[in-house]
């Protein structure tokens, strides 16, 4: 898996997914010399490759704010397991 495939939302959580545990904060800023849109894709890009370094599978709450000259984004890294392997795994603790 590679900084791609890191899972980005807004959210706190992601559906059929569980956080089993949290590994930090992920941070960018950018002045927007061109465009806008440009400099958040670049944000996005630079903290996926920041999550993937901490050994993440998604960023939640992702935050992207206007600045005085560009642009800042801030995130959660997280680690993931699916629901549906984590609740098997309680029910063969509990046998």
């Amino acid at each position: 898996m590679g900084a791609e495939d890191i899972i980005v939302t807004t959210l706190d959580k992601i559906p059929s997914k569980k956080i089993v545990k949290v590994l930090g904060v992920v941070h960018d800023s950018r002045i927007a010399w061109i465009s806008a849109k440009n400099c958040v894709r670049k944000i996005i890009e630079e903290i996926k490759w920041q999550a993937w370094f901490l050994g993440a599978d998604a960023i939640i709450n992702l935050k992207i704010q206007p600045t005085l000259l560009g642009f800042s984004g801030t995130g959660t890294a997280v680690k993931l397991e699916d629901e549906q392997d984590h609740e098997s795994g309680e029910e063969l603790e509990k046998l």
